[in-house]
């Protein structure tokens, strides 16, 4: 870090002198300033497309391996479409719950009855957190819930997933189910002597989830910076270097190669919601950048528009 961070200021230097030296009113001396600059960050590049050839060796190698969990993620996407989740809930079903229906595939087959009863037990959840609105259903999903509980937590034991993650799940989990049997806003708001749109909307900001980050990861491009916090509460930079052709693996890489960060999306998407990595940088041009900032410094200076007259 320390040595790349002087040769490009050195180099940024350097630059800045010969165009503060040359520049009148010919412009195209900031071309040539470009092209320096292109060359000096395609030398960074190949170094680190260097640095990382065995982590990318790994991954590729890892990847081809798991083609089952590929094919498993593939059913789960299809199955999460469209659907907006608590993120504890979707990362429970895109990870615990498809690295389960993984082993299972391998062990007893892509069809076997095993797999069969995993998938519905997913289904059954996803229904189970749905507000329900007639009694029978509400029967029914009481009915349901130990048995479903109980499996859920026995592929979270036979997938060895931290206490720490199965106890948010399974907390979330828990009121998600009573959200869905308790009585409507207005019925509450009745009992309790309030206006019964003000419960509603009470409700509404209640359960509202969580921005789904694992739509963002799924569109995550390199170039990305973010900081990722270590078990010591430090923190590193590092900028998404290489994806794996089926998007299974994605590889961080710090400024001075030292380290490299490999996560699965599924991964990735826990610790931004948990908040152990959080965005630096996007690969937005650098003149997009700057209007984008100068766009941003204008609206923050604009005079507020005077107040509208009274009319009385």
């Amino acid at each position: 870090m320390p040595e790349y961070r002087d040769a490009f200021a050195d180099f940024a230097t350097t630059v800045v002198d010969e165009v503060c030296r040359d520049f009148e009113i010919d412009v195209t001396v900031f071309d040539g300033a470009d092209r320096k600059l292109q060359r000096f960050m395609e030398a960074e590049r190949h170094r680190t497309d260097a640095a990382l050839d065995p982590d990318v060796a790994s991954a590729l190698a890892d990847e081809r391996s798991h083609i089952d969990r590929a094919e498993v993620r593939a059913r789960i996407r299809d199955r999460l479409a469209g659907l907006t989740l608590p993120f504890a809930v979707r990362a429970f079903a895109e990870s615990t719950w498809t690295d389960y229906l993984t082993s299972l595939r391998k062990t007893h087959g892509a069809e076997s009855t095993e797999v069969k009863l995993a998938l519905q037990t997913m289904d059954d959840m996803l229904w189970s957190i749905v507000v329900k609105e007639r009694t029978a259903q509400k029967a029914r999903l009481t009915k349901m819930i130990p048995s479903l509980v109980m499996s859920l937590k026995r592929g979270s034991e036979t997938m060895q997933v931290p206490a720490e993650r199965a106890k948010a799940f399974f907390d979330e989990l828990y009121n998600l189910h009573i959200a869905a049997i308790k009585p409507k806003p207005e019925v509450v708001a009745a009992a309790d002597g309030a206006p019964p749109e003000a419960a509603a909307a009470a409700d509404a900001k209640a359960t509202v989830p969580p921005a789904n980050v694992h739509d963002y990861v799924s569109e995550m491009v390199p170039g990305t910076w973010m900081r990722f916090t270590n078990a010591d509460g430090g923190t590193s930079n590092a900028r998404l270097s290489w994806i794996s052709p089926l998007r299974t693996k994605y590889i961080f890489t710090s400024r001075s190669r030292a380290r490299a960060f490999i996560y699965a999306p599924e991964e990735l998407a826990w610790e931004l919601g948990a908040g152990r990595a959080t965005l630096l940088v996007e690969p937005v041009p650098l003149f997009d950048r700057a209007v984008s900032a100068a766009l941003d410094s204008l609206a923050a200076s604009k005079p507020a528009a005077p107040a509208s007259a009274t009319v009385h």
